[in-house]
Parts: structure tokens; C-alpha cells; sequence
């Protein structure tokens, strides 16, 4: 029998996504585990009788521990008590943290563990946390709290010099983890498991050291505490040491048992065999191996670097009024500008402050009473919630992200964390201020997707602050005009509401491709751009041009720049679906297709009148997770996308890292050069896995819809390259294969790489930077980088009459210029794919050009001087 656990909440949702993530944690056999959660009418509370239930349905005599998570639910705890069956059932309603005791008690309970032993694991449950964050508790009562945790689980992070003197290592091994997110949960759980098992066949106590990462010092988990062991913060390539232990009491039992007969060298060996079990789970990559773990990418770098003390304290907002009156104001693309959502438009910029001012960290005169402010900070905590619930909001992904950010206002851990500081003598809005700026900190230091979620948690905390202080909650400015918005980034709730008519353009100081902003931005068509530089810069008041194509921001653009941008603007709103034949006016077939990163760029692709997808990107896919996207999960996504594409064309290109998009699951992590390093197919070299993956993922997409993709690869330099590729596509029965020709030495050998498959797309973007010897995301080299240099030009056209009318397509931001897209098919180019917004306009303008004349325009573009020589030609031509 097994040690029975019921969890006790307010939110049913909210215990039973705990109750899920706990039961993960296990492989084998699952404890009784019950939930007593919300109200009969799916309202928030708790049922004193529902409690009772699920303690009799998992008592089974060897004692049951309850969790719950805040103020009623103790009461209702222990109320259920009287009700009970069997008034000497054993009992424990524990003062733990909701989620983290549960997964605790869940891993604890599973592996043997008694009543005591669980209701301790779960009380401790934070204690990892709390040191690898240096916030352990200084009480002596915590203090003793502390020392009960690590007499009962072997000296929780203890470190080794500090190690209890009558603790006795029989055996010890070290091994570098290969799975790339080090000991987590997940693999954290399967150790405590298998630790469990030989616990009780052996008596040893069994832990894991590792070093410190910010202070070196070697610190030492229990491996029957998952929570402790995923607190050491280990990555793939780290060293960890598993030993084997015993106590000098036990060990002077055994030598004075002659029943026993258990001698030093009988233990020492059982410990061994013990410990080389632990060592081969470990050494196997708990499974993790073949299914590496996605970064970020380089969304969350610019993310981390554009506001390291993020939420740290009180936020002061840059106007832009105090900018040197000699400092140019012009902006164009900087070396940390991402385009986040297409468009160039223009407009008057509009700063969004944070009207939440923070409130004063000094006590007031009078201590306030804690009980009345927790009362307060539950009633500010409600009306938020109930004005996030309430708002109208038509878009349902909209609505899905303002019904997250309720969740999230909602969440019982904020007044539980705020508790202790309110019994102190802290207000309300300090408390909440306190515990919400903390956590976005953190959320902002771990990077990556996680980072991106930092800004709803401060948006939570200025809601709360503003109802308890009655300020005006942060919102959107509203000038009754059409406006650029500029911000650090929007929270959800707030990007939900955009209203694209008036706000047609954004500069963020922060954010990505995969957060909450750049996620709604796309889906309402709103131009969008993180450019931290740009951000610190920009005045209310200031006419600015922002392009979500190219990542440009220009503060105080020409006349006739603005001019451009309204009418591409306007244009683009006006310009109804296209409808024409993809060919030019004297009938030369040209793909006009869309690029699409997920089924909603799909659908608005369709929508456009895009005939299919010249550039399906699958990292999206990849971005933003701690673990890679399972198989299963791709076919979905790939799925989803190519039922959009059923009868037209789709090209999928396989995962695409490296250089402005490091993975750290497959790129390295310092490169001299990360442009000129592991990147594109050259990822597969040292992890094949991924892209077999995904290969099948494609095949059995294709197979669920019945569209024939054709699959490409990134960063293509050889033809043997281009050969392995290639077979190893058709190996998964993917016959339509083709290659990124991105370098100059992939152009100048396209005849050779066609002897191996059937069609090349050019990457504008790369072949200009690799051409001009010019990093594209050098602010000082951007005149460099312009595909309307004669020499790419040159090299496109190459590539053209190499192909000898063989499907060649441009899948970069050149094939979204109307003007640049003709001289492209005059270069010998056949198929041209763009954002979906752009389809009407650049399909429009093919269409009404002939073949002859994208020549002509083509030849004059290539025979000029400079780039800007090149695009006066071609236009002088094509008007």
C-alpha cells in the first residue's frame, strides 16, 4: 500500500493541471491521489464535504497527506476531518506550497515513502528553490524546519564541506549528463523512482552533487527529492556525481548483526551495483537524447538584453524628450532589430507609460492591520479578475490570451507568496508589488520563451496596484488617430484590445517572434518591430516609419519616404484578394505564394490569394520550448498548416538554427563566427536525430492531408550536401526535394545540385550578406546589405541560367518589393513568395508586366553602379 494524497483548491482547473503534472513525474506505479477542488457549480471554493470524499477514497491505512492552497481551504481541511469514516484514519494537512509539495509528496509517496516522510518532502518542497535563488529563510524556525528536511532526505543541497560527519560514502561514480536540459523535472522524478527502489532494498541513502553555478561550491541533492535535484540547475555537458551513503550507526549495527554478517566490503559493493544503476539512467539521457531541447533563439536574447533589470523595481519609462538636440535622429536597422509582424507604415509615435507608480517601500506611520489587508489585496485581486473576464473581446485568440491573463490574476500563489509579507506590517499594493516584480525578474533572468512571459506578470502586478490605489489601470493610448505605439512591450490583456485602424504600427524595447504582442500584432495586421535603441529614442510626437519587413524604424522619415509608406500602406488595405492568373501578362507561369509560420499565416495566405507556400517555416515550430516538439506534436503543426494547401503547392523547409537564430540544442554555444558557423543542415551533422524527425513528422502530415509537400534544406554549400539531403528525404518518401541556395557556392554550382534534386529557392537575405561579406545585422554595413546590389543581382541571374528554366523560387523579403519581384523573374526566377499581406500587391504587379520587360528591367539593374542606380533603372522601365 502507498501513502494516499488529496490536493484541496479554490480552482478545480488549477488542481487538476497540478494533479497532471505530478502524475508525470512517475513511470511506474501512481499513489492515490484524489482532488477536492472548486465548487459544485464550477464556481470558485472549496466543499468541506468534497474533501472528506477524497480522503476516504484514498485512505487505505498507510495515512493520507493533504495539500491546499490558501485561507478556506485550510478550514475546509480540517473540517473534513470531523466528517470521516474512520476518525482514526492518519491524517496530515500540510503547510506546503500548493504545486511544488504536490509534485513532492506525488514523487515521495510513489517511491515508499511514509506519512512523515511525504507531508516532510512536501513542506520542503521550496527549500531548493529557495537556495539556488539565495533566499533561503534566516529564522531559527525556519532554520529548523530546514534541518528536519535534510535529516529526513540526506542534507538537501547541503554543501559537501558540510556534510555531517557520521555520514559514511560506501561507493560514489561521476557522469556527464547528455540530455540537454540537465536534470528537470521529468528526469529528476525517474532518479527519486529508481533511488526509492534501492532504497528500500538496500537501506543506503543515495545523492547527486554538482556544482554551484554562481558560487562553485560543489552542492549535494537527496535523489529521492526530484524538487532538490531539479534545484541544482544542471545542463548537458555538466559532471555529476552520484554516491552511495550510509550513517555510522547503521554501519556499526551491521558489523555487530552476526545474523547480517553485512562487512565494510559486502556494502561497499551492493553500494557500487546500486550507484551504477543510478549512473546508467543517468548516462542514458533519460530518453531526452533523441528529442533535443529548443532555445529561444534570438528572440530572447534581444528580450534579456534589452531590459536586464526588468522588473526589478519601479519601471521608468524613456520619453525621448531628453535626446540630444545634436544627436541625429534619424534610425534605420540595428544590429538588435527584429521584424516581429509585416507592413511599412508611418505615423506619429505614441509612448505607452506604465501610469502605475510604485508604492513606497518605507511602513507607514500606523502598521497596517494584516488581516484587513488581506481582505483588500483578495478584493483587488477579484475585481481584476472580474474586468479581465468581463471584456469584450471579438478575436478568439485574443480572448484566449485575455482569459490566460485572468488565470494568471486569479493564481491563489499570489496572496499565499504576498502572506507573510502583509504579517509584517507591509500594505497590500507593497506586498503584491513585492512578490510580482520578484517573479517577472526571475521569469526575465531564465530567457528564452519564459522571459517573454515576464511581461504579463507585471502587467497582473499594475492592475492590482491600480485597483488597490485607485490609479488608472496601464492601457493603450487612445489620440484618436491613427498612431505608432511605442512600449517596452504590451501586455496581453493590452494587445488584445488593439484596435488596428488607429494603431497601425509598433516599436517594442522588448519581446519576440512567439510572444503575446508579436502573436496578435500578425493575426490584426499591424506593422511591429523590437529595436530596443529605437525604443529609448523615440518621443511621443515624433514621426516615425516602421517596417516589420525589413526591421526598419525611422525617426523623422523624408517626405518622400512617408509618402511610399502610406501608399503601400493604403494599397495593401484597398487591394482585394488576388484573383489573377500567377503568370505575367504574356503568360509566363510565376508562383505567387505566401510565407507562413503557422495554420493562422496559412489561412490569411488563402485569403490573399496566394496559390500555396513558397516558405513554410517549421522553427517556429522549435521556438521557445524546453523540450523539443515530439513527433506527434510536429505532425500536428504540419498538419494544421498544409490542410490550408490542399491542391497547391507547399514548400516546408527543415529547421533552420544557427546564427541569428541559435538553438541550443543543436548549435553551439560560443562561436567565433555564429553566421559563418553550425547552421542550417549543418546541424544535422551533430544531431541527425532532429531533422529524421522532422522528416517523418512531414511524411506523415503529407499522408493525414493528401498534399504533396516539397521539402527543402537550409544553408546548402555542396553538392554532396545537397545529394545526402536529398536521399535521406526520399528515404521517408518525400520525393519533391529541393535546397536554400543562400552562399555563393550553392549559386555558382545549381546546375550540379539539380543533378540531385528537383528545385532551389534563394534566400535573399544570406546570399546578400555572404556576397557583400557583410553581417546583416551590422547597423554600420547596412547600406551593404540590399538585394538590389548589382553584385547579387549578378549572382542571382546566375543562378537563373543555371537552372535552365527549373523551378527556382525566392523565399526573402526581396520577393515582397513589387519592383524587386519582376527583376527577379527577369533573372530567371519562377516562383516568388512573400508575407501574406503582400500577395495582392506583388501578385498584381507581375501580372500586369510582361516577360520581355522584367528582362529588360533585369539586365539594366545588374549592368548599374550602385543599389540605388539598380532600383531608379528598374523602375525608370516598369514605372
Amino acid at each position: 500500500m502507498t501513502v494516499g494524497i488529496v490536493a484541496v483548491s479554490h480552482s478545480k482547473p488549477l488542481a487538476e493541471a497540478a494533479r497532471d503534472l505530478a502524475l508525470q513525474m512517475i513511470s511506474g506505479e501512481q499513489p492515490p491521489l484524489a482532488v477536492a477542488a472548486g465548487t459544485a457549480d464550477g464556481g470558485f471554493g472549496t466543499d468541506a464535504v468534497a474533501v472528506s470524499e477524497a480522503i476516504a477514497e484514498v485512505e487505505n491505512g498507510d495515512g493520507t497527506v493533504v495539500l491546499v492552497d490558501l485561507g478556506s481551504a485550510i478550514l475546509s481541511a480540517e473540517m473534513a476531518l470531523e466528517f470521516l469514516p474512520d476518525p482514526d484514519a492518519r491524517v496530515e494537512i500540510v503547510a506546503a506550497p500548493f504545486v511544488e509539495g504536490l509534485l513532492a509528496a506525488v514523487v515521495r509517496a510513489a517511491t515508499g515513502g511514509s506519512v512523515d516522510e511525504v507531508a516532510v518532502e512536501a513542506r520542503g518542497a521550496l527549500l531548493g528553490k529557495q537556495e539556488q535563488l539565495g533566499q533561503l529563510p534566516e529564522s531559527a524556525g525556519a532554520d529548523r524546519t530546514r534541518e528536519v528536511h535534510i535529516d529526513l532526505t540526506a542534507e538537501l543541497h547541503a554543501p559537501k564541506a558540510a556534510q555531517s560527519a557520521e555520514k559514511i560514502e560506501l561507493a560514489s561514480s561521476t557522469v556527464t549528463l547528455i540530455n540537454p536540459a540537465g536534470l528537470h523535472a521529468r528526469p529528476a522524478a525517474q532518479l527519486a523512482e529508481l533511488a526509492g527502489e534501492l532504497n528500500t532494498a538496500t537501506g543506503f541513502a543515495f545523492t547527486v552533487a554538482a556544482k554551484h553555478k554562481k558560487t562553485g561550491d560543489e552542492r549535494i541533492a537527496n535523489l529521492l527529492s526530484p524538487l532538490a535535484v531539479a534545484a541544482l540547475g544542471t545542463r548537458a555537458d555538466d559532471s555529476v556525481t552520484v554516491a552511495a551513503t550510509t550513517t555510522a550507526q547503521l554501519a556499526d549495527a551491521a558489523q555487530a548483526d552476526d545474523s547480517r554478517q553485512a562487512d565494510t566490503t559486502v556494502q561497499q559493493q551492493r553500494a557500487a551495483e546500486a550507484v551504477a544503476q543510478l549512473v546508467e539512467l543517468i548516462a542514458s539521457g533519460f530518453g531526452e537524447a533523441d528529442t533535443a531541447t529548443a532555445g529561444a533563439g534570438q528572440v530572447a536574447d534581444s528580450a534579456a538584453a534589452a531590459d536586464s533589470t526588468a522588473g526589478a523595481g519601479p519601471a521608468v519609462e524613456q520619453t525621448g524628450a531628453d535626446r540630444d538636440a545634436s544627436e541625429p535622429s534619424r534610425s534605420t536597422k540595428t544590429a538588435r532589430a527584429i521584424g516581429v509582424s509585416s507592413g511599412r507604415v508611418t505615423a506619429t509615435a505614441q509612448r505607452m507609460a506604465e501610469s502605475v507608480t510604485e508604492p513606497p517601500a518605507e511602513p507607514a506611520a500606523t502598521r497596517p492591520d494584516p488581516a484587513t489587508e488581506t481582505d483588500r489585496l483578495r478584493e483587488a485581486i477579484s475585481a481584476v479578475v472580474t474586468q479581465l473576464e468581463t471584456r469584450q473581446v471579438n478575436d478568439p485568440e485574443a480572448a484566449a490570451i485575455v482569459a490566460a491573463t485572468a488565470k494568471l490574476a486569479a493564481d491563489p500563489l499570489i496572496p499565499e507568496e504576498a502572506a507573510p509579507k502583509l504579517a509584517v506590517g507591509l500594505t497590500a499594493e507593497r506586498a503584491v508589488w513585492e512578490v510580482l516584480t520578484d517573479l517577472a525578474a526571475n521569469y526575465a533572468e531564465a530567457g528564452g520563451q519564459l522571459a517573454e512571459r515576464a511581461t504579463d506578470v507585471r502587467d497582473v502586478r499594475n492592475r492590482i496596484v491600480a485597483e488597490l490605489t485607485g490609479q488608472p489601470a496601464p492601457g493603450i493610448p487612445e489620440p484618436g488617430e491613427p498612431f505608432i505605439l511605442v512600449a517596452r512591450d504590451l501586455a496581453p490583456a493590452d494587445t488584445a484590445v488593439l484596435d488596428p485602424q488607429t494603431c497601425i504600427g509598433m516599436v517594442l524595447g522588448e519581446g519576440g517572434p512567439t510572444s503575446h504582442t508579436a502573436i496578435i500584432a500578425r493575426a490584426l495586421g499591424i506593422a511591429a518591430v523590437v529595436d530596443p535603441s529605437a525604443y529609448q529614442r523615440i518621443a511621443t510626437g515624433d514621426t516615425v516609419l516602421v517596417d516589420g519587413d525589413s526591421a526598419e524604424v525611422l525617426i523623422g522619415p523624408s517626405e518622400a519616404e512617408q509618402k511610399t509608406a502610406r501608399r503601400s500602406a493604403q494599397n495593401l488595405a484597398d487591394l482585394p484578394p488576388f484573383t489573377a492568373p500567377a503568370a505575367t501578362s504574356c503568360g509566363y507561369s510565376v508562383d505567387i505564394l505566401a510565407n507562413v509560420g503557422k495554420a493562422a499565416d496559412a489561412a490569411l495566405g488563402v485569403e490573399r490569394g496566394a496559390r500555396g507556400t513558397g516558405l513554410f517555416r517549421t522553427e517556429f515550430c522549435f521556438l521557445g520550448r524546453q523540450t523539443a516538439p515530439s513527433l506527434d506534436e510536429q505532425i500536428a503543426v504540419y498538419s494544421a498548416v498544409l490542410e490550408h494547401f490542399r491542391g497547391s503547392k507547399a514548400v516546408i523547409r527543415t529547421l533552420d538554427a544557427g546564427s541569428d537564430k541559435p538553438l541550443p540544442f543543436v548549435t553551439p554555444d560560443a562561436e567565433a563566427n555564429p553566421a559563418l558557423g553550425v547552421r542550417g543542415y549543418r546541424t544535422a551533422d551533430n544531431y541527425p536525430e532532429v531533422l529524421t524527425t522532422q522528416l517523418r513528422a512531414i511524411a506523415a502530415a503529407a499522408a493525414a492531408t493528401g498534399v504533396t509537400p516539397w521539402v527543402m534544406a537550409p544553408m546548402i554549400s555542396t553538392t554532396e550536401e545537397a545529394a545526402e539531403f536529398a536521399s535521406l528525404a526520399r528515404e521517408h518518401g518525400l520525393q519533391q526535394v529541393g535546397v536554400m541556395v543562400e552562399t555563393p557556392a550553392a549559386a555558382l554550382i545549381t546546375d550540379q545540385l539539380f543533378e540531385h534534386i528537383n528545385f532551389v529557392s534563394i534566400g535573399t537575405n544570406d546570399l546578400t550578406q555572404y556576397t557583400m561579406a557583410a553581417d546583416r545585422l551590422a547597423t554600420e554595413l547596412a547600406h551593404l546589405n540590399t538585394p538590389w546590389q548589382p553584385a547579387v543581382l549578378r549572382m542571382i541571374r546566375e543562378i537563373g541560367r543555371l537552372a535552365a528554366g527549373r523551378p527556382v523560387g525566392v523565399c526573402g523579403e526581396a520577393a515582397a518589393d513589387p519592383l524587386l519581384a519582376r527583376v527577379l523573374v527577369g533573372l530567371g526566377v519562377n516562383s516568388l513568395s512573400m508575407s501574406p499581406q503582400q500577395v495582392p500587391l506583388v501578385g498584381s504587379a507581375v501580372n500586369e508586366t510582361s516577360l520581355a520587360d522584367c528582362q529588360r528591367a533585369a539586365e539594366a539593374a545588374c549592368n548599374a553602379q550602385s543599389p540605388s542606380a539598380a532600383r531608379q533603372r528598374a523602375a525608370e522601365l516598369l514605372g
